[in-house]
């Protein structure tokens, strides 16, 4: 049984290195040019009474889904000890972005947003153009509160 799950760990730990490049690999094109990058100028509402239609633009994940597949402990997976412990207001993307950065110890040239409506979570992923394995991601609520970080996806 243990060799069954290091075997299903080492698999999904391959598929994050291989993905990373922008997690784009698991979303399709027009998904990935709706990503809204650092380098975007456009600021995306966040507010607590949002609707649906605001998020839409926003690529989605599950963070409950991500969450299952990091074991507390491995390594790569940083559950506690963050910066980020407070409740922090932000109104766009881009405050977003500069929360998360405060968490971050690469050294990165993009970001892509990612939220989850259902559990009210965000997952901003800092990357380096063209290079597997160099993420970074940190998974916020909606307050601001750092709740995870995986490094080198």
């Amino acid at each position: 049984m243990k060799k069954t799950i290091l075997i299903f760990m080492i698999i999904l730990l391959c598929i994050g290195l291989f993905s990373c490049s922008g997690i784009s690999a698991a979303v399709s094109e027009e998904s990935k040019e709706e990503s809204i990058t650092e380098s975007q100028t456009e600021s995306v509402e966040v507010s607590k009474e949002a609707s649906t239609d605001e998020f839409s633009h926003i690529p989605s994940f599950s963070y409950s889904e991500d969450t299952s597949a990091y074991a507390e402990g491995e390594p790569g997976v940083k559950t506690e000890g963050f910066n980020n412990v407070t409740t922090s207001s932000f109104s766009t993307t881009d405050e977003l972005i500069e929360l998360a950065k405060n968490e971050v110890t690469i050294e990165y040239n993009q970001t892509t947003v990612y939220y989850d409506k259902t559990e009210e979570m965000w997952l901003v992923v800092f990357s380096t153009e063209d290079v597997l394995g160099g993420c970074q991601s940190v998974y916020a609520d909606k307050n601001g509160i750092t709740q995870l970080i995986v490094y080198g996806e």
